[in-house]
């Protein structure tokens, strides 16, 4: 259960600002709000805030902040793993951007496979191999397992080609927000398995990034119970500034 804190900003304030841009706001039941909040005072920490709101089945608002960075980490900053720089998402409105699928998919798979083969012929003589996997509850746990140790995992992916964004190639850790370009996967994600990130790192060269997974499993579970009950494929998100509220 998320520990109960006192949010930072006012779902009336929140509606109205975004009103004012002209952006949507999606008041159908269980289409969800997922609004990114940057602070640009302070790099490689998780001074964001990601509000996702929408409204149920009584057209009661549901509301809940958490903290994120809408920022790449130092790492990723001072070491671009693009030729033309380090993506930031710019600010603005993304009507078709998310969808549900798997952060990191493609190593996901050779990960595990490599691993699920190691774990076997460690852990398991080859008679229990097989005892074992004609089990499909302890190989479906098993396979659960890898999953959960290695850094891909459930999340919002693009679903879209590209989307603008800046490229910060000064590898001084500076922001300059000068350089426009396109960015891809640029998604929404976790940091560590293992609890909170305090700093940002290597767990954003772009996207959107929970720090505590206890957060994001909470965000994932309501954004998997929107989209089912409202039959969405696509996902908004909307990211603003601080300075708006």
């Amino acid at each position: 259960m998320l520990e109960q804190t006192k949010n930072k900003y006012n779902l009336d304030i929140l509606m109205n600002v975004l009103d004012k841009k002209g952006y949507k706001i999606f008041t159908q039941k269980y289409i969800p709000n997922i609004i990114g909040v940057r602070d640009i005072q302070n790099i490689d920490c998780f001074d964001d805030v990601l509000i996702l709101f929408y409204f149920d089945e009584n057209s009661q608002p549901s509301y809940q902040e958490y903290s994120i960075t809408t920022l790449p980490g130092m790492y990723y900053l001072k070491n671009p793993p693009n030729t033309e720089g380090t993506a930031v998402l710019k600010e603005g409105q993304y009507l078709d951007l998310y969808r549900l699928g798997i952060h990191k998919q493609a190593i996901s798979k050779r990960i595990n496979k490599i691993f699920y083969k190691y774990l076997l012929s460690i852990f398991l003589k080859p008679f229990e191999r097989k005892i074992y996997l004609s089990n499909s509850f302890m190989a479906n746990k098993l396979e659960e397992t890898i999953n959960n140790l290695n850094s891909s995992h459930k999340a919002l992916i693009q679903n879209i080609d590209e989307i603008p964004v800046y490229r910060e190639n000064n590898r001084s850790g500076e922001l300059k927000f000068e350089k426009n370009g396109f960015g891809t996967e640029i998604n929404i994600h976790r940091a560590s398995y293992l609890g909170k990130a305090i700093k940002v790192g290597n767990y954003s060269a772009g996207c959107q990034v929970f720090a505590s997974r206890l957060e994001f499993d909470d965000f994932l579970e309501k954004i998997e119970k929107c989209t089912k009950k409202a039959g969405l494929v696509s996902i908004p998100y909307t990211l603003i500034n601080k300075k708006d509220l």
